[in-house]
C-alpha cells in the first residue's frame, strides 16, 4: 500500500514527479507521506499503524502522524585510499536517528517537526574533518503548510525549515547523503492540475557547524531559489506495460557567499552567482526507464577582497537509460549513464580562471568539469 499525496499522475514513478521526492510506503521525506487512509479501520493492517494516525476529533480531520527512523552506516578499509590515508585498517561507523510529528488541522493548515541527532566514529577512522557526518540533537525540519484548490488546481504553500527534492536527481544527489541530510529555510508553493505543475522556491542553507545541541541557524552564505515546472506526457502502452513520460523545465538559481575556484597555484577565494535554467525528459517507456537532461550555467564570480569579478559559461548534459527486469528479485535494472560537462573560458581571462560547472548540492559532479 502507497502513501501517497493526492498529486493523481505525478504520484508516478514511486512518486518522484510530485517534487516531494520518492514515496512509497514510506518516504525519503517523512512528511510526504498520507496517512489519512487509515481513518477506515479496514486499511490498519501494521503494528506501527496506531502511531501513523492518532486522531483527535470526532471526524478525524485532525490527526497526528508519528515517524522515526535509524540508519548505521559502516565502512571497512584495508588500507584507505591505497596507502595514502591509512596503512591499516580503518573502520567508520556512522549513526542518524530522526523523529518526526506531523499534526494535521483539517484539510487546509498542518504542522511538521522533526528532530536529528548524528554521530560518527569507529576504528583508526578519516575523513569526517569538514562533512555533514556529526550533529547534535536539533530541529532538522519545522514548517507549517498551507493548501487549497484554486483555478482548477490543488495549491500550498509552506514556510519554515524543511527538506527540498523538486530538481533532477544529478541536482539534488547529495541532499541525503552522507549522514546529515541538508535543510533548507525560507518559503515554498506549488500548484498541481491534472498533467501539469510548477513549483517556486527561495531557501537558505541550514547552518548545522554549532557543536550545542539546539543552536543550528538559519544559514546566509548559500541561497537556492528558482522554479520548476513538469507536464505529464498521456499515459501510453509500450511493450504492453504501462508508460510515462514527463516533461520538466527549470530555473536554478545560486547565491554562494564563500567558493573558491582553482588557479594555476591553488584556490582563489571569492563568492559566486549562478544561474542554470534546464530541461528534462524522463521517465518510462515499458521497461525501458530513462532521463536526458541538460543545462547551461551562467553567472559571475567575485574574488575576495575586492577582485576582479569573472563571467561563467558552462554547460552539462546528464543521460540515463536502463531496462528493468521486472520478474528479478527486486526488479534490478540494468543501466548505462553517460555524462558531460564543459565550462567555457572567457576570452579576457587566464586560461586558469574559467569558472567550472557548479552542482552544489552534489559535489562530486562539479570535480568532473
Amino acid at each position: 500500500m502507497l502513501h501517497q499525496g493526492p498529486w493523481g499522475v505525478f504520484n508516478a514513478n514511486t512518486g518522484a514527479a510530485a517534487g516531494f521526492g520518492t514515496v512509497g510506503y514510506y518516504a525519503v521525506s517523512r512528511w510526504a507521506e498520507d496517512w489519512s487512509n487509515l481513518r477506515d479501520p479496514k486499511n490498519r493492517i501494521d503494528a506501527l499503524d496506531p502511531l501513523k494516525y492518532i486522531p483527535f476529533n470526532q471526524s478525524g480531520s485532525i490527526y497526528l502522524s508519528l515517524s522515526g527512523n535509524f540508519r548505521h552506516h559502516g565502512f571497512y578499509d584495508q588500507k584507505a585510499g591505497f596507502g595514502t590515508l591509512r596503512t591499516s585498517p580503518s573502520y567508520r561507523s556512522n549513526l542518524r536517528w530522526n523523529a518526526g510529528a506531523d499534526l494535521h488541522l483539517g484539510e487546509h493548515v498542518r504542522l511538521y517537526g522533526e528532530l536529528l541527532s548524528a554521530q560518527a566514529g569507529g576504528i583508526n577512522y578519516y575523513g569526517y574533518a569538514g562533512g555533514r557526518w556529526r550533529s547534535k540533537l536539533d530541529a532538522q525540519q519545522a514548517f507549517i503548510e498551507v493548501r487549497g484548490h484554486m483555478l482548477g488546481a490543488t495549491m500550498g504553500a509552506m514556510v519554515g525549515r524543511m527538506s527540498f527534492l523538486d530538481a533532477p536527481p544529478y541536482i539534488t544527489a547529495g541532499s541525503v547523503y552522507p549522514a546529515v541530510p541538508y535543510s533548507w529555510n525560507g518559503v515554498r508553493g506549488y500548484a498541481f492540475w491534472k498533467r501539469f505543475r510548477v513549483d517556486l522556491f527561495d531557501l537558505t542553507l541550514t547552518n548545522n557547524a554549532p557543536t550545542t545541541a539546539f543552536h543550528d541557524q538559519v544559514g546566509y552564505r548559500t541561497r537556492w531559489y528558482g522554479a520548476y515546472t513538469s507536464y505529464a506526457v498521456p499515459n501510453f502502452k509500450f511493450l504492453n506495460r504501462n508508460s510515462q513520460v514527463f516533461v520538466d523545465t527549470f530555473f536554478m538559481g545560486y547565491l554562494l557567499a564563500s567558493n573558491p575556484i582553482a588557479s594555476t597555484t591553488g584556490t582563489i577565494a571569492g563568492s559566486t552567482r549562478r544561474d542554470t535554467p534546464g530541461m528534462r525528459v524522463w521517465g518510462n517507456a515499458g521497461p525501458i526507464e530513462f532521463s536526458l537532461g541538460g543545462m547551461w550555467q551562467g553567472g559571475e564570480f567575485r574574488a575576495a577582497k575586492y577582485g576582479p569579478t569573472r563571467p561563467v559559461s558552462a554547460y552539462s548534459f546528464n543521460a540515463q537509460i536502463s531496462w528493468r527486469f521486472a520478474h528479478w528479485w527486486g526488479g534490478l535494472p540494468l543501466a548505462f549513464k553517460p555524462m558531460i560537462f564543459q565550462a567555457e573560458t572567457p576570452a579576457k581571462a587566464k586560461p586558469a580562471h574559467g569558472a567550472a560547472f557548479l552542482a552544489r548540492l552534489c559535489p562530486a559532479l562539479t570535480t568532473l568539469t
